[in-house]
């Protein structure tokens, strides 16, 4: 086939069309890009088809084949923008998992004795639910997050209403499974196990939604009431000897566990061995987060 050419007899360059399916990826992987950068309204003109159509460089009229209309595509956007490992999963902070085990590393003469294990669990909760309130305020994915859910509040009931809370739930449930499986090995690992007459059927379930309400119920308080991300105090609030810095999220979250938890005096005796296994898992719970 003779290789066709422009006027001044350079070969012309055509792009190999791209199906339909290639294009509806490009399409959303662009616009999901876009938002991340510049974040999302709470509303259905989130971002001009035209950008997206040009920053994508896809065929309009291939673009209109696959969504008759724009909020046909915005619908599609919104609801790949809460899948389950976009917004939701930004709870899930492997620095704050990194933090607290290697803290554990480093203190593991804290296991030896009763009143030093709650120490410890403590201070775990204290350092752990700061860094994690911010990772959650810094994160774009979460302000993401935030919007969507307030965008399903303002949707008629309709399968993009259905489809959203879905997918949302999905996000909640991917980031809920992870924690409930990191704290249950915590909890055993540090002496603790969950009280039985704290509430009627608690799990590690509950541990979870209970202390993930109250950081990332604060979080979005710091919307409206920005000093609660900046208020520190000095003390010791849950009487374990160590007088330390507090922040609103590290109190709420520390409340809501030893509320949960008391000690699991069937475990045994704390000797060497049992601190070898208590070093191991802490590194293995570390290095997979």
């Amino acid at each position: 086939m003779t290789e066709a050419l422009d006027p001044f007899g350079a070969p012309i360059r055509r792009s190999a069309r791209l199906s339909d399916q290639e294009t509806a990826d490009r399409m959303l992987d662009t616009a999901v890009g876009m938002v991340n950068e510049s974040g999302l309204q709470v509303s259905y003109g989130l971002l001009r088809l035209e950008d997206v159509i040009a920053a994508a460089g896809v065929s309009r009229s291939a673009v209109y084949r696959r969504w008759p209309t724009k909020n046909h595509f915005f619908a599609d956007l919104m609801k790949r923008l809460a899948g389950e490992d976009h917004p939701g999963a930004v709870a899930y902070d492997t620095a704050t998992i990194e933090q607290v085990t290697t803290f554990g590393l480093e203190h593991l003469d804290w296991f030896t004795t009763p009143g030093d294990r709650r120490k410890l669990l403590v201070e775990l909760c204290r350092q752990g639910a700061l860094q994690n309130f911010e990772a959650i305020v810094g994160s774009p994915e979460w302000h993401i997050y935030i919007a969507l859910n307030a965008t399903v509040l303002s949707l008629p009931d309709n399968e993009l209403e259905h489809d959203m809370r879905a997918a949302l739930g999905s996000s909640e449930e991917a980031f809920v499974a992870k924690m409930t499986t990191f704290y249950e090995a915590m909890v055993g690992l540090l002496g603790f196990r969950l009280r039985d007459d704290a509430i009627p059927g608690a799990t590690y379930r509950t541990l979870t939604t209970l202390g993930a309400s109250v950081v990332e119920g604060l979080s979005i308080n710091t919307i409206s009431t920005p000093e609660v991300a900046s208020t520190r105090f000095t003390a010791d609030p849950f009487d374990t000897g160590l007088t330390a810095e507090w922040s609103l999220p590290a109190l709420g979250y520390t409340g809501v566990a030893l509320t949960l938890l008391e000690p699991d005096e069937t475990q045994g005796e704390w000797d060497r061995s049992r601190l070898e296994a208590v070093r191991e898992l802490l590194a293995r719970l570390r290095d997979a987060a």
